[in-house]
């Protein structure tokens, strides 16, 4: 996971130098557990250069892995040869080249799974990232090792079948082992000395680069040390339950800027107590492995305290190194039958060992784990509490600054209020312009047909006048002895005829007139504006006057037939009211009945419609001695429950563009509740029907 490259070396032989090295290690590491840590049954309890092997394959990439392939060939060749005879040399070579793939493989698997789960460049700084390590890197791998490696040492010979299974468990476990104990150590160094490389140099060189450079990478390595010193002590103290501890732990990383550092200045003395520390822990742990394995005490879990000891004070690479040797000493006391984990079965020894090596491996690598990202989670609070000090300090110019744009905006809200009031008053003298139109439309449906059946009579009624006209001339010349040309006249006229049908036009003259009065006395009494704007009125007087205009809207047509209209009027006293306002409501809740009948026609047939009619009830009742309700319902199409809050809001509309303005429920709610000191409600259900409900007091309350 951390690639090296050099700039001086080609990329080529920088892989070829890498692999021959770890090639070089694995072998070395290989010969050394075998004379330091296999038992007297030739059994290796850890195998630690699979824990090499995995280490390099994370820190430099899968390239290295003809390292790991030449390395364990090396190992195994050396272990396994045959030098009987060249063809057995080469035979016996078969199954090390084997064992060699199948190392590779499984490390490369392992490598390749937790760098698919975690994508991190260092697995161990998280909690989950840690067990997946373990999981996948330390015991999925090595499957693959154990698995080809005991098959080609079976098919060989040199292991028997009946074998298999507890000589792979064997090779597992050690190969498992090896990993614990060793990875962690590459991985943690491997990390820590990537990010300190230049203080490092620094710290270990002898002056050949400028002040400058020292000073800037000495600071460098003091922030290293205090996340890895001062932190870590602070999560300890916290851990404890030592508040002032946490208090005493926020100040600062120190400034880059800040002086020189001193002999004397913390980093230098922190860096002499952990070095004294290491030293103290080092000693801690060579006695304790001394009592218990060398004297027999069954101490060996003594050991423990110590390594979370320097989890805490050493970070991660003093503590995996610690765990290294502690085991180290672990399986080299127990190979040479020393320490309680001794006992006259091998397989139960090897467990025993291997149980301890995975439980302070485990412990070690999620404390340091759980500290890193408490260290990291303790710099995230710390730069917020930066910034949230830095965003204090310009507070008192920022509310400032809101405060003058909350002015500015306050200001051109109540310019946009003046603008709005001033478009209400378009809008709604718009409203009366629309109604306007409307009455004037009703007016000109409904005169317009008295007026043509009096001018189609007008041409009859010349015709007989003129006729009548002519027979009398030529009467008044002949008479008293009117010749046969005037009788012949007489009776092409039919005189008796045109005196009865003259008659019937007259009369039909008369009945066009009267209707024609009878509209302008309806559109009188809707617009009263003859009268004073408050005065006591026969309120079904207004509805029938509304309901003459609208009766163009009520009649048959091509698509439907006529709406139906049932008025079921109550006996009411004069109510004291505007009548030309509650007219206008009147018509808008009229219009809007009409309107709901219409839309819910579509779709219908004209008999559909008829065998279901539409109707329009009007009821009027008194229901107290100073209350009286007008009811105007429909069975049309209903309105939703979602609309229903809406309906008199100004501009609220759902009629296309260009046929309601959204303001004719507005204002007739306005003109009920405050003109009037009424109320006006709506009660509807979809597909079944509507009604509004007017309330109105007799006497007038509050006129606006």
């Amino acid at each position: 996971m951390i690639q090296q490259k050099s700039s001086i070396v080609p990329h080529p032989l920088w892989q070829i130098g890498g692999s021959v090295v770890l090639a070089i290690a694995y072998y070395g590491m290989a010969e050394i557990s075998r004379h330091l840590a296999s038992t007297p049954q030739n059994v290796t309890p850890v195998w630690p250069p699979d824990g090499i092997a995995a280490g390099a394959v994370l820190l430099f990439g899968s390239w290295i892995g003809y390292g790991v392939l030449l390395g364990s060939f090396l190992a195994n060749f050396w272990a396994f040869r045959d030098p009987t005879s060249f063809l057995s040399l080469m035979i016996s070579t078969l199954p090390v080249l084997g064992i060699a793939i199948g190392t590779t493989l499984g490390t490369l698997l392992g490598s390749f799974l937790l760098r698919k789960t975690t994508n991190l460049h260092h697995p161990l700084e998280r909690v989950p990232d840690v067990f997946k390590f373990l999981i996948l890197t330390g015991m999925v791998g090595p499957i693959i090792n154990a698995t080809v490696g005991v098959a080609c040492l079976a098919l060989s010979g040199k292991v028997p079948w009946p074998a298999y299974g507890r000589v792979w468990l064997t090779w597992w476990i050690s190969n498992v082992s090896g990993i614990f104990i060793v990875t962690p150590i590459l991985l943690s160094w491997g990390q820590f000395i990537q990010k300190n490389r230049h203080p490092i140099r620094q710290w270990l060189s002898l002056g050949s680069t400028s002040r400058t450079q020292q000073v800037g990478e000495e600071l460098v390595f003091r922030d290293s040390l205090l996340s890895t010193g001062y932190r870590v002590r602070n999560f300890f103290k916290i851990w404890l339950g030592s508040a002032s501890s946490f208090k005493s732990s926020q100040s600062p990383i120190p400034n880059p800027q800040s002086p020189i550092p001193s002999p004397q200045s913390p980093a230098n003395l922190l860096r002499f107590w952990l070095i004294v520390e290491a030293v103290i822990l080092m000693g801690l742990v060579i006695l304790i492995t001394k009592v218990a394995f060398g004297k027999g005490y069954h101490l060996e879990y003594m050991l423990i305290p110590t390594l979370i000891w320097s989890a805490f004070r050493l970070g991660q690479p003093g503590a995996t190194l610690l765990t290294f040797i502690v085991a180290a000493i672990a399986v080299i006391a127990t190979v040479n039958g020393k320490g309680g984990f001794v006992s006259e079965d091998l397989n139960q020894s090897l467990m025993q060992l291997q149980s301890f090596i995975g439980v302070i491996t485990l412990t070690i690598l999620v404390l340091t784990a759980t500290i890193a990202e408490r260290t990291q989670a303790e710099t995230k609070l710390r730069l917020a509490f930066a910034e949230l000090a830095r965003t204090n300090e310009t507070l008192e110019v920022r509310v400032q600054e809101r405060t003058e744009e909350l002015n500015e905006k306050n200001t051109t809200l109540k310019q946009a209020l003046q603008t709005l009031k001033r478009t209400q008053l378009q809008m709604i003298q718009s409203e009366k312009m629309s109604a306007l139109g409307q009455m004037v439309a009703g007016v000109a449906h409904e005169i317009n047909n008295p007026i043509n059946f009096i001018y189609g009579n007008l041409t009859h009624l010349s015709d007989y006048i003129q006729g009548l006209f002519r027979a009398l001339q030529l009467y008044q010349q002949h008479y008293p002895n009117p010749p046969q040309t005037l009788h012949t006249e007489l009776d092409k006229l039919e005189l008796e005829f045109l005196q009865e049908d003259l008659i019937n036009i007259l009369e039909s003259m008369q009945i066009g007139t009267e209707r024609i009065s009878t509209i302008v006395v309806s559109l009188r009494n809707f617009s009263r504006l003859d009268e004073a704007e408050v005065k006591a009125v026969d309120i079904h007087e207004g509805i029938d006057s509304t309901l003459v205009i609208l009766q163009h809207r009520l009649q048959e047509t091509s698509d439907r037939p006529q709406i139906q209209l049932i008025k079921e009027y109550g006996q009411l006293p004069l109510i004291e009211c505007n009548a030309g306002s509650l007219n206008q409501v009147f018509m808008n809740l009229l219009n809007n009945a009409v309107d709901g009948l219409e839309e819910s026609n579509q779709g219908r047939s004209f008999p559909d419609i008829l065998a279901n009619p539409n109707t329009i009830w009007i009821k009027t009742r008194q229901i107290d001695t100073n209350q009286v309700t007008i009811i105007i319902s429909d069975n049309g199409i209903g309105i939703p429950k979602e609309i229903r809050s809406k309906l008199f809001d100004p501009f609220f509309t759902t009629k296309p563009v260009g046929k309601g303005t959204g303001l004719g429920l507005f204002m007739s709610y306005q003109i009920v509740t405050q003109k009037h000191g009424g109320n006006l409600w709506c009660d509807s259900t979809v597909r079944k029907g509507t009604k509004f409900v007017i309330e109105i007091p007799i006497k007038a309350q509050r006129i606006a």
